[in-house]
């Protein structure tokens, strides 16, 4: 999934294009790696399902959980629709590769078998995309953590000394 957050040109134009390169990654580093920290737990809370627009699980699933969380097997009481056994939650969350470039940041996450990103013709409901789901207000949080690594990065650049 991709998500397009635009950087003010005015930012761009206060530094060189040798001094940007570097800025711009670093800020990109810091988005993506801020979206895996704070905005991919949220989509495992309880709340996660009317906020993200979680598709409705059967009836029969959902009893199985509870009876499971009954038991014991499964995590947070059964209430969250995409946690059962936290195998998706914690794998996602773990480990988190991002790699960051002048123009982007890709962050690479390892999950279970199940989770599928192309999604075949089944009666599973679509987790990939239910995960990466970003609403707008998250949209807004991210470009203001990018705007700030790049002022951040612009500064650094201003304020140093030059060496002759």
């Amino acid at each position: 999934m991709t998500i397009i957050i635009r950087i003010d040109t005015e930012l761009i134009d206060q530094v060189s294009k040798r001094a940007w390169n570097p800025i711009a990654k670093a800020a990109h580093f810091k988005q993506a790696t801020y979206w895996h920290e704070k905005i991919l737990p949220r989509h495992f809370k309880p709340q996660a399902k009317s906020k993200y627009g979680h598709q409705r699980r059967t009836k029969r699933y959902r009893k199985r959980k509870l009876t499971d969380a009954k038991r014991g097997k499964a995590i947070l009481g059964g209430v969250v629709d995409n946690v059962r056994t936290g195998l998706l939650m914690e794998s996602l969350m773990g480990l988190g590769l991002v790699q960051a470039f002048p123009t982007r940041a890709v962050l690479t996450m390892f999950g279970p078998s199940y989770l599928m990103v192309r999604l075949r013709s089944t009666s599973q409901p679509d987790k990939a995309s239910e995960i990466l789901e970003v609403i707008p207000g998250e949209a807004d949080e991210m470009g203001g953590v990018l705007d700030k690594a790049v002022q951040r990065g612009i500064n650094r650049v201003k304020n140093r000394k030059r060496l002759k």
